[in-house]
Formats: structure tokens, sequence, C-alpha cells
């Protein structure tokens, strides 16, 4: 298909960034929670609290709200350091940054660490 687009659905986009959404939060929550140096167990504990990387079923059909929901109680629950204050941190944070569209680098910075 060489020079057209691949035309996707809107509602599968929007489960692609759900899935999307939960892996940046896995990220950036384990980033704030390192000093923003990621350790040598910073891969495992991204796999654990990311449902994408560390689970068969996706976030297809659900709210925002439910995934958000979901990417708190597992930060909560597989990290090794659990802070509910770091958590709303790095919603603040990814809300921001995904209005300013940055959410493809930390994307891409997650790649090189699997």
């Amino acid at each position: 298909m060489k020079g057209k687009e691949l035309l996707v659905s809107k509602k599968t986009k929007e489960n692609v960034f759900r899935e999307m959404f939960s892996l940046a939060f896995s990220y950036v929550y384990e980033l704030i929670c390192m000093s923003m140096e990621l350790g040598t167990e910073s891969a495992k504990t991204i796999n654990r609290t990311s449902l994408v990387l560390s689970s068969s079923s996706y976030y297809y059909g659900l709210p925002m709200r439910a995934v958000v929901l979901d990417c708190f109680k597992r930060c909560l629950t597989y990290s090794l350091y659990k802070s509910l204050g770091v958590a709303r941190e790095t919603l603040s944070f990814l809300l921001k940054v995904l209005d300013d569209k940055y959410l493809t680098v930390i994307l891409l910075e997650i790649k090189d660490l699997f």
C-alpha cells in the first residue's frame, strides 16, 4: 500500500490510544519514582504495571476513566514504590503532555527498554 493511508476505524484509534496511555502512565510513574533515572528493574516494573504488556486483556470499549483507574490500581499494586501522590502527579503530567503531543516521544523511549 505504498503511498496510501491505512484506514482505521475511530473505535480502533480510541482503543490504541487507551493502550498507549496505559503504557505511558507506567513509564512516567516509574521515572518519577526513580528520580528521573531508570534503574535496572525499571523495565520489569513497567511490564508489570502496564496492562498492555503484562496481560492478554486490553482496554477495548472501556471509558477513559476506567483506564485511568486501572493505571492507578496497577501502579499501587505492582510497583516497587507505591504512592498515590506520585500516581496523581503522573496523571497531571500526562494530561499536560498529551495536549502537547509528546506521547510519541515517550513511547519511543519505552521502546529502547525492551
